[in-house]
C-alpha cells in the first residue's frame, strides 16, 4: 500500500481517536515510547472541567496538573487550561511553574521528543483542517525537576518522531491528497531548530523522505 495512502486513513481516524500512528516503514518510530493519560470522566451532566494528575519525574514529591477549566471554549485565542508544576513537602504544596494555555482536549500523551530517555508531555492545542492537530510539548527534565514547553511548537502539525534519527517529523495535509513533510529537532534550551529539505509527498517516488533525512544527518 502507497504510504500516503496510509496516512490520509489514519489522519482520518486520528480525529476521534486524538492519537496518530504514521507508516513505520518510513517513519523509524519506537512502538513502545508512547502513553496516554485520560482523566476521570463524569458519565452523565455536561463535561466542563477536568482535572489530572501525573508524577513526571522519579521523585514522586513533585505532580504536575493539567486542569481544564472550560472544556467547552472552542475559540483558540481564549485561554481554556492550566499546566501546573508543584512540589509537595510536608502536607505543603509549592507551585514551581504556572502557564495558561488554551487546549482543545484533555488528555495528556507521553513520548520521549528530545532523545533524553524521559518522557516528555504532549497536549493538543488545537485541530484544523485535513485533520491537521497540533500540540503543546513540555520537555521533561529529570535532573533538574523541570518542565518547559517549547517555543513554536504549536505550529508543527501531525508531529512524529523519527526515534533512529532523533528528527521530530511534522506531517501536514493539504488539499485532497497533499502530504507536507517538513523535520525538527530540538536543541539545548529547549529550542526548536528547523532542520530544511522540507518536500510535498509523491506516491510515485519513495526516495523522497529516506533521501531528506539523508541530508539532514550529512550536516549534524
Amino acid at each position: 500500500m502507497k504510504p500516503y495512502v496510509i496516512l490520509l486513513a489514519v489522519c482520518a481516524i486520528y480525529i476521534s481517536c486524538k492519537d496518530i500512528n504514521h507508516n513505520q516503514n518510513i517513519l523509524k518510530t519506537s512502538r513502545n515510547d508512547k502513553a496516554t493519560i485520560e482523566p476521570h470522566q463524569p458519565t452523565n451532566a455536561l463535561i466542563t472541567s477536568f482535572d489530572t494528575l501525573l508524577h513526571p519525574f522519579k521523585d514522586s514529591n513533585y505532580l504536575v496538573e493539567f486542569h481544564v477549566f472550560d472544556a467547552q471554549e472552542r475559540d483558540h485565542r481564549n485561554k481554556n487550561a492550566i499546566i501546573k508544576l508543584f512540589r509537595e513537602e510536608d502536607g505543603n504544596k509549592r507551585t514551581l511553574k504556572l502557564d495558561s494555555i488554551y487546549c482543545l482536549d484533555w488528555s495528556i500523551i507521553l513520548r520521549d521528543f528530545n532523545n533524553d530517555k524521559v518522557k516528555d508531555i504532549l497536549l493538543t492545542d488545537d485541530v484544523g483542517g485535513r485533520a491537521n492537530v497540533s500540540y503543546h510539548l513540555y520537555i521533561v527534565d529529570d535532573k533538574t525537576k523541570t518542565i518547559q514547553s517549547v517555543n513554536g511548537f504549536e505550529k508543527l502539525v501531525n508531529p512524529e518522531v523519527d526515534t533512529e534519527d532523533n528528527i521530530i517529523v511534522s506531517i501536514g495535509m493539504a488539499g485532497p491528497v497533499g502530504v507536507h513533510y517538513s523535520f525538527y529537532r530540538i536543541k539545548k534550551k529547549d529550542q526548536l531548530v528547523d532542520l530544511g529539505h522540507s518536500f510535498w509527498d509523491n506516491p510515485n517516488d519513495s526516495t523522497l523522505y529516506p533521501n531528506a533525512i539523508k541530508q539532514i544527518n550529512r550536516h549534524r
